[in-house]
């Protein structure tokens, strides 16, 4: 996360503290009016916050990525499990010959 955006997350969350606490306060004191437009103000902020380029578009790339990188890991996996079941026969039909090479003396 550069600078910018770490200021603007910043400028964000005053934004939403200021109007989140400034509805609560003007419903208090019983400026229904003050506080409707802080709650609208706020569901503003939300829609532009969604719209602007990189709101949720970057959360939504992240478990792609996600998925991505656990299917490779399922693969490898799946790999290392043929791979040990082979060494596994292998040592049995070595075992079986030994055997048969004893039976034979």
């Amino acid at each position: 996360m550069n600078k910018t955006s770490k200021l603007w997350r910043g400028v964000a969350a005053i934004f939403t503290i200021v109007n989140v606490f400034g509805a609560i306060y003007a419903g208090a004191m019983g400026e229904w009016m003050h506080a409707a437009v802080h709650a609208v103000i706020l569901a503003g902020g939300f829609v532009v916050w969604e719209l602007l380029p990189g709101g949720r578009k970057q959360e939504a790339v992240k478990p792609q990525i996600e998925d991505m990188h656990l299917d490779q890991l399922q693969q490898q996996i799946d790999n290392i499990a043929v791979n040990v079941e082979r060494i596994g026969e292998a040592q049995r039909f070595q075992e079986k010959l030994v055997k048969e090479r004893i039976e034979e003396q």
